[in-house]
């Protein structure tokens, strides 16, 4: 298989959305459904990648999606527990390849071990509604430094402090 003919397999293969809306919640997990389409004739392996991997994930976070199949997916974000979470939208990585016919995969992950050399990326938009379900957890946070220490725990604000610090 030659790599324009995996590149145009790979063009077969369509999320249902571009972009999700989730409502953070301090009470529960959060999730909506996603559709992966395969509309080509071989199988297509696939893996998510994360900004906020303890916190924003797919399930499941790795599968081979069968030829002219369709894979239900669940992207879902866990509930807050930190008073400090900053709700900023992130873009989730999805990477497909090309199953090389013949091989049979028994473990997803295991095909990723060893990167395919054609692969194609889409994007997934991540958005947040400003609304929050529920309370802050009920814990005092009289002192400032353990609030400082929950924010740095976040890993928006961690990332953010350190795009300033090198400004």
């Amino acid at each position: 298989m030659d790599e324009f003919d995996e590149r145009k397999i790979l063009s077969e293969v369509q999320l249902s959305l571009d972009a999700v809306l989730i409502e953070p919640s301090y009470k529960r997990d959060r999730s909506t459904e996603i559709e992966l389409e395969n509309q080509s004739n071989y199988d297509v392996a696939y893996k998510f990648c994360s900004p906020r991997p303890n916190q924003l994930s797919i399930i499941p976070p790795y599968g081979i999606v069968e030829a002219n199949a369709t894979a239900l997916l669940k992207v879902q974000l866990r509930k807050l527990i930190q008073p400090a979470w900053i709700p900023s939208d992130d873009l989730m990585s999805i990477h497909f390849a090309v199953v090389p016919p013949g091989i049979t995969v028994a473990n997803a992950s295991q095909f990723w071990k060893y990167a395919p050399k054609i692969t194609v990326r889409h994007i997934l938009r991540v958005y947040y509604s400003p609304n929050i379900e529920d309370e802050l957890p009920e814990e005092n946070y009289e002192d400032g430094e353990e609030l400082n220490k929950m924010m740095m725990q976040n890993d928006r604000f961690c990332n953010l402090r350190m795009k300033n610090e090198q400004l």
